[in-house]
């Protein structure tokens, strides 16, 4: 298979899988909103929000080190994966011993710690997790039958065990079960293809893959910080039925942003091939910036409409509230997909450093945003200052990424800005307009959006064809 072909299919297979796993995830939460009510939603929210911080204490940011290493240099791979369960086994008994320390020391009034426990078996599933060896040889298939695995474990769990109000302890065993068990049949079967190699624990090994991995650990963690602090400072400033409400608008926000994701994962390896020739870091990084700008603008500009009316449509009257709170959020996936085209370039391209300068500024900002906003305006104070932080991150960001290409993409930004509102915010204001149901608005408006962006040259075959060549 040539190289072109290979990322064409990497690229199909992650887009399937995420629509299927982001699908049926979604479709989990509407049965646990509507099942658990507002509280206890809120209780699975922020046990997940603050789990996150230690779930980057077992990762350190090597995932995107290991990939950048072993796409360029395949060879490596049986190297580097004893070195990376030996560290993270020894994280996880860090990192787990920790978050047990934390648990159990919550005050009386924290939500219930027993969730907050079985949800701890997470920190055993990214321990285990190989994602990053498939990513790095461009077998992204794998990954994508694992994850639609993991999805429909945990999908059917949640339907089976999760019937009243007061069970958020089976589905917060339900979150855990899917992932555990597909990531350790993908340990399994990387056991017996590659010989998993015993965990290593070797300083000198461990230095090599740690050293440079510092800088992305530490911008992953503060880019934690807006995307979890949230809601860690909601339930502690506000209610917990207060966490479950902006919680589901969270989960419309993760149905946003993922393409962006599905584009990382498939077009990264390209962007670390590139370093070095300034020529092709500048075609690179504009085509994927082509697609990351319109596809995000168009997002952002229609969810915006729609959101007030989306929510209690999908996860009923009880959460209308998150209405605002939402179109805030999805403003803020729009500014994300523009900063993480200028973003990902900059770690592909060994620039961890000025990354992670740019992620400190908007955690830092983030911080004194959520102290300011979220007690007097609640979940709509935690939506503005994510966005607000994500806008500092993005200025930044686009000032490393002009250092780098000596081009700053303003064109391309101020077409995908016209083709968002030309094919996204009018079709979904016209709809809303004529009375349509928003739950037939969606599919409308991502299919006049999809024609927008090939009008417009920001997302066409052609533009695909030309990322493929150059990689």
């Amino acid at each position: 298979m040539t190289k072109a072909r290979r990322i064409a299919s990497n690229t199909a297979a992650l887009a399937v899988s995420k629509v299927a796993t982001l699908g049926l995830s979604f479709i989990v939460w509407v049965h646990l909103a509507r099942t658990l009510n507002a509280e206890g939603v809120g209780v699975l929210t922020f046990g997940t929000a603050l789990l996150a911080y230690f779930l980057l204490l077992i990762t350190l940011g090597i995932d995107a080190v290991t990939v950048r290493e072993i796409a360029r240099d395949p060879g490596r791979t049986a190297d580097l994966v004893p070195t990376v369960l030996g560290i993270r086994l020894s994280l996880l008994v860090l990192g787990g011993g920790a978050y047990l320390a934390m648990v159990l020391g919550l005050p009386r009034f924290a939500p219930d710690r027993t969730v907050l426990l079985v949800l701890g078996g997470m920190l055993v599933v990214r321990a285990v997790q190989l994602d990053w060896v498939y990513q790095g040889i461009e077998e992204m298939g794998v990954i994508a039958v694992r994850d639609v695995a993991a999805s429909v474990l945990a999908a059917g769990a949640a339907v089976l065990f999760v019937r009243a109000p007061d069970d958020v302890v089976p589905a917060a065993m339900a979150i855990v079960a899917g992932p555990l068990l597909s990531n350790l049949s993908l340990l399994v079967g990387y056991s017996r293809r590659f010989r998993l190699a015993f965990p290593r624990f070797d300083r000198a090994r461990w230095r090599a893959v740690l050293i440079p991995s510092i800088p992305l650990m530490a911008s992953v963690f503060l880019s934690e910080v807006y995307y979890s602090l949230d809601k860690v400072m909601l339930e502690a400033l506000r209610t917990t039925a207060e966490v479950g409400q902006y919680g589901v608008a969270y989960k419309v926000l993760s149905l946003a942003i993922a393409p962006a994701a599905v584009l990382y994962g498939a077009f990264y390896p390209a962007l670390a091939n590139a370093v070095g020739d300034a020529d092709q870091m500048r075609a690179v990084g504009e085509a994927y910036a082509r697609v990351q700008f319109g596809v995000g603008l168009a997002v952002a500009a229609g969810g915006v409409v729609v959101a007030p009316a989306l929510v209690p449509a999908v996860f009923g009257p009880d959460y209308a509230v998150a209405g605002p709170a939402l179109q805030l959020l999805l403003l803020n996936a729009g500014v994300m997909y523009v900063a993480m085209a200028y973003g990902v370039p900059l770690m592909a391209w060994d620039r961890q450093g000025d990354y992670f300068r740019a992620v400190a500024t908007g955690a830092i900002a983030n911080i004194g945003l959520n102290v300011l906003l979220i007690r007097p305006f609640g979940i709509e104070g935690a939506a503005l200052a994510t966005l607000l932080s994500e806008g500092t991150v993005l200025v930044s960001l686009a000032w490393f990424y002009r250092q780098s290409t000596e081009h700053l993409l303003s064109p391309l930004l101020v077409r995908a800005l016209a083709t968002g509102l030309v094919g996204a915010a009018l079709p979904a204001a016209a709809l809303l307009r004529l009375g349509v149901p928003v739950l037939a608005i969606v599919p409308g408006v991502a299919a006049t959006s999809l024609v927008a962006l090939g009008y417009s040259g920001l997302l066409t075959p052609a533009t695909l064809r030309s990322l493929l060549h150059r990689r």
